[in-house]
């Protein structure tokens, strides 16, 4: 075997006299492997916290959709039913005044047939004028 030549520490490089350009650099593999392993966990942890947040994020944000969903429904039916008592109040005094109007009507033919019945011999009869009119 050859004699190998003492080891000097220049920084952070080991220095070998008498060893190949390969020798003189710190081998890199296993030790980034190692830390590529370790780095890959370290990264898949944090991406499965991640999703675990995003997840409960994006639940939190569907109840929140839901609730909002619930209560714009609950105003939609309020406001519905306050407009059909506003429509049904409204056509509930239109058919009261219908009603006031109709009965005045009523009124109006009562007197027009009791005054006809009081002189329906003179007016009522066929051919018989009141001032020279004729009422049919």
């Amino acid at each position: 075997m050859s004699a190998q030549a003492p080891t000097t520490v220049e920084g952070a490089n080991i220095v070998r006299s008498g060893s190949s350009a390969a020798e003189t650099q710190p081998s890199n593999s296993p030790a980034v492997g190692r830390k590529r392993k370790a780095s890959c966990l370290g990264e898949q942890e944090r991406r499965e916290r991640k999703r675990a947040v995003d997840r409960e994020a994006q639940r939190t944000l569907r109840e929140k959709t839901r609730l909002h969903i619930a209560t714009l429904e609950k105003t939609i039916e309020t406001l519905r039913n306050h407009d059909s008592n506003t429509t049904i109040a409204t056509l509930l005094d239109q058919i009261a005044g219908l009603h006031k109007e109709n009965e005045r009507l009523r009124g109006i033919i009562d007197n027009i047939r009791a005054a006809l019945t009081l002189g329906g011999d003179q007016i009522g009869a066929p051919g018989s004028s009141t001032n020279g009119n004729t009422l049919w």
